[in-house]
């Protein structure tokens, strides 16, 4: 079991939402990432990610994310209902306290809010369990989905060169999670 200093033991960090799991990978996620990474929709926005992504792609995708360090690149594995469904991560530049969100979800489960819900969870706990000062993220200029789920998050956009980039802050998410909260509910809301 490898050990980081971000919420102990790497295998029993589990993000929980309403309706997702969010967990380190798993040697058994090698089908459900063949499954959703082999798209080139789901990969339109995503260089990284070859086409068409072959059974080879998909161990090496598991093995290089059980391996990478977690306290620098904590990737979790989007999990609905037993099955994973995409990724999220944040890349951490310890010496800044700053980090990179990523995620990229199967196509299948696009437009369902659960982007946003696995980002808000990530993002939660990289505010307060690593006490990160940023959280930023870039997307394709095309991508108007990404930069919306952005937008959802709080973020803000920021000077950009080539690709948008949106940024929150430690006290901007706060401030907004606080607002949020604090807002009355209308009769029959949950």
């Amino acid at each position: 079991m490898q050990n980081d200093r971000y919420g102990g033991r790497r295998s029993l960090m589990r993000l929980k939402t309403k309706r997702l799991l969010l967990r380190p990978f798993e040697t058994v996620d090698v089908e459900d990432s063949l499954e959703y990474r082999n798209d080139s929709e789901f990969a339109r926005y995503l260089a990284h990610v070859p086409q068409p992504f072959t059974r080879s792609d998909a161990e090496e995708f598991v093995r290089v994310n059980m391996a990478e360090p977690f306290d620098r690149s904590a990737t979790f594995a989007v999990v609905l209902d037993g099955k994973v469904i995409g990724s999220i991560n944040l890349e951490i530049d310890e010496a800044t306290r700053t980090a990179m969100l990523g995620y990229g979800i199967s196509r299948s489960y696009w437009n369902l809010g659960l982007t946003t819900e696995a980002a808000e969870a990530v993002l939660e706990w990289g505010f307060g369990t690593l006490n990160l000062t940023l959280i930023w993220a870039s997307t394709s200029l095309g991508n108007l989905r990404s930069q919306r789920v952005l937008q959802k998050l709080g973020m803000t956009p920021q000077p950009w060169t080539k690709e948008p980039k949106f940024a929150v802050t430690n006290e901007e998410w706060l401030t907004l999670h606080l607002r949020v909260s604090a807002q009355p509910k209308l009769r029959g809301e949950a």
